[in-house]
């Protein structure tokens, strides 16, 4: 008779805790999942770039007006105006210059001979160099 007595706000105490149990382990494994999800679709992603490289980097067929597209150095020798306005320090009277010591000289040997060009010294020479080439 003394347990019809006891009020069953206990048995409804646990069943919060069970119900709280329950709860954590399902946000456990929704995150479990989710984390491995992400993990797959991941190296997917990074198998799919890769493949892009690489196809990128053997594809010498790409022509020297898109390659500042894909962020790939241009031939020099090669570049208009407008192509070597691309390059970060470089404006329309700076690429005029490159073009006529360009011709004078029948085309540029070395990178270093873009010193002879007057506004360029070590400094702009050292940002844009990285973003110019000679074909051989």
């Amino acid at each position: 008779m003394s347990r019809a007595k006891f009020p069953d706000s206990s048995i409804s105490h646990n069943n919060k805790k069970d119900y709280r149990i329950v709860i954590l382990l399902v946000v456990g494994i929704f995150i479990c999942l989710n984390t491995l999800w992400l993990q797959q679709v991941n190296r997917q992603n990074s198998a799919l770039h890769n493949t892009r490289l690489i196809k990128l980097s053997a594809q010498n067929t790409l022509s020297h007006e898109m390659r500042p597209l894909y962020f790939l150095p241009f031939d020099l020798n090669q570049a208009d105006a407008l192509l070597l306005q691309t390059i970060p320090g470089i404006g329309p009277q700076l690429s005029e210059r490159i073009i006529s010591l360009r011709t004078a000289r029948n085309g540029f040997t070395s990178l270093e001979e873009l010193f002879d060009v007057d506004g360029i010294g070590p400094k702009k020479f050292s940002r844009i160099k990285k973003y110019c080439t000679l074909a051989s």
